[in-house]
């Protein structure tokens, strides 16, 4: 079940027209140690991404809690238009990341990606 604000905190982040994807964390319930390893794995691995965006430097996101703008979608062409890879989401962001340094003329430029760390983002 998702939290009761999560699609609201996701979507007012679009009235920023400069966001062009908006990532946050997932959690798991803990019920085995290999649940508990894998939590504390995401929780790193959503630390590195949330660090990265913060750099500008793009390093991952979790595919099941991210959105983007329509017509930034639109613009990519959609999946179909990136390469296949099992990492779809990650892909998808690298090329959000592209469109960036294209039209700002500049490197590792993640600045229109937000990744947030609030509890009501949270999947």
């Amino acid at each position: 079940i998702l939290p009761a604000k999560w699609i609201r905190k996701l979507v007012t982040e679009y009235s920023d027209e400069n966001n062009l994807m908006v990532c946050s964390s997932t959690t798991s319930h803990t019920k085995t140690n290999f649940d508990v390893i894998q939590a504390i794995d995401w929780l790193y691995s959503s630390s590195l991404a949330r660090g990265g965006v913060g750099l500008n430097k793009i390093v991952g996101c979790f595919g099941n809690n991210f959105s983007i703008r329509k017509s930034t979608f639109d613009q990519l062409g959609g999946y179909r238009k990136i390469q296949f890879t099992v990492t779809e989401d990650f892909s998808l962001m690298k090329a959000v990341d592209e469109i960036e340094n294209k039209d700002a003329n500049k490197n590792d430029n993640a600045g229109n990606i937000r990744y947030l760390c609030d509890v009501d983002a949270l999947v």
